[in-house]
């Protein structure tokens, strides 16, 4: 059995010199140990196998113990960098292989989400770009105090031309005298709730929603305009009818007392007409009628129609007015009342048409008492 050492032979009945102190590894070096175990020189013939495998066990044993220290040794030398060698390779992960291709693949992923990541926010730049929306509220308190006021005529002809085109004025007038009476009178813009504006095939619009205080009731409301001319001009108007005033505005009594005429100047109208009739003055009486009743009839006609009513006499008074209605545009009148001449009491029916402010007759009838049988 030989050792390490070459030049000291050992024989069979002397135990192994422990084997000489390893050198000391360079810090650079891998820090494997070989282990070489042979049999020596070749034993005699007649010596016990079992002596010489206890011999190389404990040979064996040694140099497993001196390999043991090397390596701690070398772990001592190269600890400290295997902490970093870790951290380095954790901020790798996961691992892409450092290949051209794949250093070509990762730049385009970063440039690809770099000009997504762009677009975006120009386009939310552009948006946020754009100016406020207008200041509605002081045009809303214009037209909703204009119709208060009865300026029903004159908020339609400002309105935009896209509303004309949609809406009658007699429609118009008729939906705000309704709201006029349904709500009261209008106080003011309370608050605005939301602005927005529009671009369509239409032009450019915006609508404004605000809280109105009338004299009856809180509501909401709403209003649109459309940008022509260099100004916003109304398109739309919308107000709420709070669900309190509903029960009270919408029944059969409301609804007949909102077009219920008045009185006392349809009675007045009625006797300037009887009276210039009474006097035969047919051609003033129409020359002042409605342009409606003068395509009606020709004057000749009407003088001949006079004519025939003066067998009644003249005319007295009106006693009774039996029916009147007032249109909710309150542009249209109608009255049917009973009237006394000299040679009659009769039932008589008029209409009468407001153009220019000023009402003009529309509708003129008389109805002439059946002649009596004679005895």
């Amino acid at each position: 059995m030989a050792t390490d050492d070459p030049e000291r032979p050992s024989g069979p009945d002397e135990p192994a010199a422990p084997p000489a102190a390893p050198e000391p590894l360079e810090p650079q070096r891998s820090g494997s140990v070989e282990v070489a175990v042979d049999d020596g020189p070749s034993a005699p013939a007649g010596a016990p196998r079992r002596r010489r495998a206890t011999t190389a066990a404990i040979a064996l044993t040694g140099h497993v113990v001196h390999a043991a220290d090397r390596v701690a040794a070398v772990a001592d030398v190269v600890g400290g960098k295997i902490g970093d060698v870790v951290g380095e390779s954790l901020t790798h992960l996961p691992g892409v292989p450092r290949t051209h291709k794949a250093s070509v693949m990762a730049r385009g992923v970063v440039v690809g989400f770099c000009l997504v990541f762009a677009w975006i926010a120009v386009i939310v730049g552009l948006q946020l770009r754009g100016r406020h929306p207008p200041d509605f509220r002081p045009d809303a308190e214009r037209v909703l105090a204009a119709v208060r006021d009865g300026q029903f005529s004159e908020v339609y002809r400002d309105a935009s031309a896209r509303m004309q085109e949609v809406v009658l004025e007699d429609t118009f007038i008729v939906q705000m005298t309704d709201l006029n009476r349904s709500l009261g009178r209008f106080r003011e813009v309370t608050s605005v709730v939301h602005t927005e504006i529009n671009r369509g095939p239409g032009g450019r619009t915006g609508r404004v929603d605000v809280r109105l205080a009338y004299e009856r009731a809180a509501t909401r409301g709403s209003l649109s305009f459309r940008w022509e001319d260099g100004q916003w001009k109304l398109l739309g108007l919308s107000v709420e009818v709070p669900e309190s005033l509903l029960a009270v505005v919408g029944t059969a009594e409301a609804r007949r007392d909102r077009v219920a005429g008045n009185q006392a100047e349809l009675r007045a109208l009625v006797t300037a007409v009887l009276t210039l009739s009474s006097a035969g003055q047919a051609e003033e009486l129409y020359r002042g009628a409605a342009p409606g009743f003068q395509d009606s009839i020709s004057l000749e006609d009407f003088e001949r129609t006079i004519e025939r009513y003066r067998a009644l006499g003249n005319f007295h008074r009106v006693l009774n007015i039996t029916w009147a209605q007032l249109s909710p545009s309150h542009t249209t009148t109608s009255v049917e009342c009973l009237v006394e001449f000299d040679n009659a009491t009769i039932n008589t029916s008029f209409k009468f048409v407001k153009i220019d402010g000023v009402w003009r007759m529309a509708k003129f009838k008389l109805i002439l008492p059946l002649p009596r049988e004679p005895r």
